[in-house]
């Protein structure tokens, strides 16, 4: 790849913001503008996980509330204008936003983030969720969002193939993405080999039926697991840690499109 090139958008690596902050996360996103086609925003509840990002506001006892959905309040004011169109997304023109809902109700989160102008949502796909899963779907399709389902490293769930392959509608999941870390909601955790597994029979069984669903992992991408990723079946990665610790962003980037193929 000869350097006029590295300034082109990479399409093939996404950068994943987990925000503690607004202002923490107009930065992050600010540090790749020019530099990537799409940005992952990471969001937590405090309730799915045991972690909490933006535009969640930590509360007593949010982990253990059994409410489900969260008070009204609990969400940061300037995600409420973005809501009202008062303002967007930092750099909402340069970039195409998914949004990763690590939340208990992803209907309503998916309805919350279409409405400020997300082009994709992830959905995490547990044997005991199937149900708030396909409510999210409905939500999404009446709001002209694509849908991807995450999962978890190792066994793939047994919902997963009569989830997308068998019952799903041509069309009515974009994506899977494979999470490379067993523990989900945070960064900087090692990396789950039982991923490449999963995203080798994944390639295998998208590629046989001719579906036009994308393979994407995060968690655990570095400059050392990106290769290997890549060549068991991902057509792009998500990463964190590795771009935003690094130097210099752009460097990184670089990085990984010399990884990539880019």
């Amino acid at each position: 790849m000869n350097q006029e090139e590295k300034f082109s958008p990479y399409a093939r690596i996404v950068p994943a913001v987990m925000a503690s902050s607004f202002a923490d996360l107009e930065e992050k996103i600010t540090r790749v503008k020019g530099l990537v086609k799409r940005v992952q925003i990471d969001v937590m509840d405090g309730r799915f996980t045991d972690s909490i990002s933006w535009p969640f506001k930590h509360r007593p006892g949010m982990h253990s509330d059994a409410s489900g959905s969260g008070a009204s309040d609990s969400l940061d004011a300037n995600f409420r204008d973005m809501q009202k169109e008062v303002r967007g997304l930092p750099c909402w023109e340069d970039f195409d936003f998914e949004v990763d809902l690590m939340v208990s109700n992803p209907a309503k989160a998916v309805e919350e983030w279409s409405s400020i102008g997300v082009s994709r949502v992830i959905l995490h796909l547990r044997e005991d969720n199937v149900q708030d899963i396909r409510v999210a779907m409905d939500v999404a399709k009446v709001r002209g969002v694509d849908v991807s389902v995450a999962v978890l490293p190792g066994p793939l769930p047994e919902a997963l193939h009569d989830f997308i392959f068998s019952r799903a509608e041509p069309g009515e999941i974009s994506g899977i993405q494979c999470m490379g870390i067993a523990r989900v909601g945070h960064q900087r955790e090692p990396f789950d080999a039982r991923v490449l597994e999963s995203l080798s029979a994944l390639r295998s069984e998208i590629d046989s039926k001719a579906l036009d669903v994308s393979l994407s992992v995060d968690g655990g991408v570095s400059f050392k697991t990106a290769a290997s990723l890549f060549d068991a079946g991902a057509d792009y990665l998500v990463a964190g840690s590795a771009i935003y610790d690094a130097d210099s962003v752009h460097q990184a980037l670089d990085f990984f499109a010399d990884i990539s193929g880019e």
